[in-house]
């Protein structure tokens, strides 16, 4: 499949990736919670899901963060797959939430495992979705 220079310049590089995960991580400071993504997410902005772009992926994570902080510090002691469902963007984020020890600098883990474009009402995940987290 050829690519045009407009889509090779829409692909999101791991070095953007890195780049949104510290802002995300950077917005969340002070909080027990650290964000990571899978080799696998990387390989998916990379690829097949190279429409995503650095603001989409860190506007979900900023509306994530300001909704449902408060149930995320109630699932205390849980690892967790749960779905982050950005309606406005149309993503799907799988994540990993592992309260069960603390990572690096004594946060909590939120990994980012896979990350798909489509209609959240349509999305229904293969491994995953105990909890849903809907933003807007």
């Amino acid at each position: 499949m050829t690519r045009s220079y407009a889509q090779f310049l829409s692909e999101m590089s791991a070095a953007t990736a890195d780049g949104v995960q510290r802002q995300i991580n950077d917005l969340i400071r002070g909080t027990p919670y650290e964000v990571r993504f899978s080799r696998h997410f990387y390989d998916r902005l990379g690829g097949r899901d190279a429409s995503v772009t650095g603001d989409e992926l860190y506007n979900s994570f900023r509306k994530f963060f300001a909704k449902y902080r408060d149930a995320l510090e109630r699932m205390e002691g849980k690892d967790v797959e749960a779905i982050l469902k950005d309606y406005a963007a149309q993503l799907n984020i799988v994540l990993d939430i592992d309260e069960t020890k603390k990572a690096h600098e004594g946060r909590y883990t939120i990994e980012g495992i896979t990350i798909m474009r489509k209609n959240p009402r349509n999305f229904v995940p293969s491994v995953g979705g105990e909890k849903q987290f809907p933003v807007y």
